[in-house]
């Protein structure tokens, strides 16, 4: 059963800015914002006091470790201030992930509830090919309070990588498929505390050229077979429009009605709908001024 007195949501970023503003915007707008627990986990060096009237929490990082780096730890400290909470479902995503409604966000929620399972993320596009290739995604991801102590904290330095997702890795590598990606970070940290005693079975490899393609998808299917048991995944494109697309520029979820999305001519359309169905409202400025030009996104 769905009770908003029960999530945490974690918003994290370094930059981006003008997307924090629409997304506590988004947020203040559910009905049931009251209950919600807003946190904001920022790696920047802005004054972000202007908003806290729209945030019920600021942490601000002491260090800013790059792109990976910083995507890590932020993470972590979401996962940590979720369990010092009082709270047991968590919504941890990025500055530029945004909800629109509040039916369709408790919707997802209601869906994790319901499958008994402790984690739901977003696949990789459909049309990611081989599928060894696909992962979580990182940018947001919902988890359960029991899990989340067992998640955190994520970390490459301890954490054990997997043999086929080394061939991966390396075959690859010139489309900017590494294992410092926060995704395969995450990806290997659930294969790390789900099913830690496969993992000598899985490492236990050797072949004189490439891993057969058939025996990366064999180990592949393993792993996933049992991650499945705790994890649930949400497509982010339908496979019936993934068949038909190269790439993602922006997608749109039509049963969830989110997004993430660096670009202005599919965000303002949006959002120039979201303040149609919400009728005259002067508490959206950073909405409004950017519907208006008067801001760009950053």
């Amino acid at each position: 059963m769905f009770d908003p007195n029960d999530v945490f949501v974690s918003i994290l970023g370094s930059e981006r800015l003008t997307y924090l503003g629409i997304n506590l915007e988004l947020y203040n707008n559910f009905s049931f914002r009251e209950k919600l627990h807003i946190n904001v986990v920022y790696n920047g060096e802005k004054d972000l006091t202007k908003l806290e009237d729209k945030y019920d929490s600021l942490n601000v990082l002491s260090e800013n470790r790059g792109y990976y780096g910083g995507a890590l730890d932020g993470i972590n400290d979401s996962l940590k201030f979720f369990i010092e909470s009082d709270r047991s479902i968590a919504v941890i995503h990025n500055f530029d992930f945004l909800f629109f409604y509040d039916t369709p966000f408790k919707n997802i929620i209601v869906k994790l509830i319901d499958s008994k399972k402790s984690f739901l993320g977003w696949e990789d596009e459909p049309f990611t090919l081989p599928a060894e290739k696909r992962r979580y995604e990182s940018d947001c991801f919902f988890i359960t309070k029991e899990f989340a102590k067992k998640l955190h904290p994520i970390s490459s330095e301890t954490d054990v990588p997997l043999f086929y997702k080394k061939e991966v890795w390396n075959q690859y590598s010139d489309e900017g498929y590494n294992s410092e990606a926060m995704e395969e970070q995450l990806f290997r940290r659930l294969v790390n505390i789900i099913m830690p005693e496969d993992l000598d079975e899985l490492n236990n490899r050797e072949y004189i050229h490439e891993m057969p393609r058939q025996h990366i998808t064999r180990d592949h299917n393993k792993v996933m077979d049992k991650l499945n048991k705790y994890c649930l995944s949400e497509s982010r494109v339908p496979k019936s429009i993934g068949k038909f697309v190269d790439r993602r520029p922006g997608s749109y979820h039509i049963l969830y009605h989110c997004i993430h999305s660096h670009d202005p001519l599919i965000l303002k359309p949006l959002l120039t709908m979201f303040r149609y169905n919400v009728g005259n409202n002067k508490k959206f400025k950073t909405i409004d001024k950017f519907i208006e030009n008067k801001i760009k996104l950053d």
